[in-house]
């Protein structure tokens, strides 16, 4: 909603200590290795039966050469050329993220044409669960965040203010969507009616549900609408890294004072700086935020109607990271190094590059090939496996 040294055979190395405060060596990544894929921060390997991937997924990276052998006769030359055009056209068009394009991908750019498009033995790549796990518990939920911390050791939730100026996880404006109640979050007391609520099940198939719970077993009180102090007690000894999302509350007659609630529930937890990231759409939030956590990494929401680079540019210049759509990453094929952000999948100093919300193994290739490596989804035990169970293959 994710932050290590290239992984080799068995559990990850340790990584070396920054000179400067960072949230660069996350609790859980996946070390993408022909030899071993590790999820540090669960207990255990990703198991070798996942389901193999499907399509031009993590199975569909073995190779893709697109060169041709033509007989050396002058007269087939132009036919020659208008195949290969032709063929070349009708591949970006059915995988917009390899080749160039307006529609992003750089793999052939990157490792050229007759290269085969896989990752190189090591590279690590960290799944961040988006709101918990979305696709699994109700989002924003105690059980959905202990199901990211327990899958990939790293989580992304949504933080809002209350009437009664408490710090709750909602992501929408209203309780409308994601509860069995009505009304806007900040018109709206914690104590006598948010603490009633339940959250609903996540949706399937895209389709908002009104069935209540989880089709798991969390534990009872789970699935309600939590204080955020809350989520970090419930986490105690097995904190995840954390992409805190601020809420803007400019309505909220609290707002004020908004910053200062977080960093306290944030200090009350001793929760060590790099082991949390800021994101917010409103970067005055952000700017805000900063002095009451000065080691704390800030990193703004970039959407996809972001198309001016000056103004891109202009407004990351205070902040550490990038917090980006994945249509504005897959768009702009050099975003990555656009934004001045590393191209390697670790790097301690340089700017790093999350990209949301990616639930398909397709876009996720897509985006290696981008160079980028920090990937939200809903489902992040999912993924892990997948990519698990591709590399273990040797694929």
């Amino acid at each position: 909603a994710a932050t290590p040294a290239a992984a080799q055979s068995g559990p990850p190395a340790q990584p070396q200590e920054m000179p400067r405060p960072t949230h660069r060596q996350p609790a859980g990544y996946v070390a993408v290795s022909t030899s071993e894929v590790a999820v540090a921060g669960a207990q255990t390997h990703a198991v070798a039966s996942a389901t193999p991937a499907s399509g031009f997924g993590f199975a569909g990276l073995k190779s893709f050469n697109v060169g041709r052998r033509w007989p050396n006769t002058v007269a087939l030359v132009p036919l020659g050329v208008l195949l290969i055009f032709l063929t070349s056209w009708a591949l970006m068009a059915k995988h917009p993220g390899v080749g160039g394009g307006a529609d992003g991908g750089s793999c052939a750019a990157d490792h050229g044409l007759q290269q085969s498009v896989v990752l190189p033995d090591g590279v690590l790549v960290r799944f961040v669960g988006h709101r918990g796990s979305a696709a699994t518990h109700p989002e924003n939920s105690i059980a959905a965040v202990r199901e990211g911390a327990d899958a990939v050791g790293f989580v992304e939730f949504d933080l809002a203010l209350t009437k009664d100026n408490q710090v709750v996880l909602m992501h929408d404006d209203t309780v409308d969507r994601t509860t069995n109640g009505t009304g806007v979050v900040c018109q709206l007391e914690y104590k006598g009616y948010l603490d009633s609520l339940e959250l609903k099940r996540p949706a399937a198939d895209g389709e908002e549900s009104d069935d209540l719970n989880t089709t798991s077993q969390p534990k009872a009180g789970e699935v309600g609408v939590p204080l955020f102090g809350d989520v970090l007690a419930a986490l105690k000894g097995n904190l995840p890294t954390m992409i805190l999302d601020i809420k803007p509350c400019d309505s909220c007659e609290g707002c004020d004072n908004f910053p200062k609630l977080i960093a306290n529930e944030i200090d009350k937890a001793n929760v060590p700086a790099k082991q949390m990231i800021m994101t917010s759409t409103d970067q005055a939030l952000l700017q805000r935020i900063r002095p009451l956590l000065p080691n704390v990494h800030m990193m703004p929401v970039l959407g996809f109607s972001q198309t001016s680079l000056s103004k891109m540019m202009s407004e990351l210049e205070p902040f550490d990271d990038v917090n980006a759509e994945s249509k504005l990453v897959l768009r702009r094929r050099d975003f990555v190094r656009e934004v001045g952000a590393s191209t390697a999948p670790i790097d301690g100093e340089k700017r790093q590059v999350y990209v949301w919300t990616v639930n398909e193994e397709q876009i996720v290739q897509r985006l290696f090939c981008l160079h980028v490596y920090n990937i939200i989804t809903d489902k992040p035990r999912a993924m892990a496996a997948a990519l698990a169970t591709w590399t273990k293959a040797g694929n």
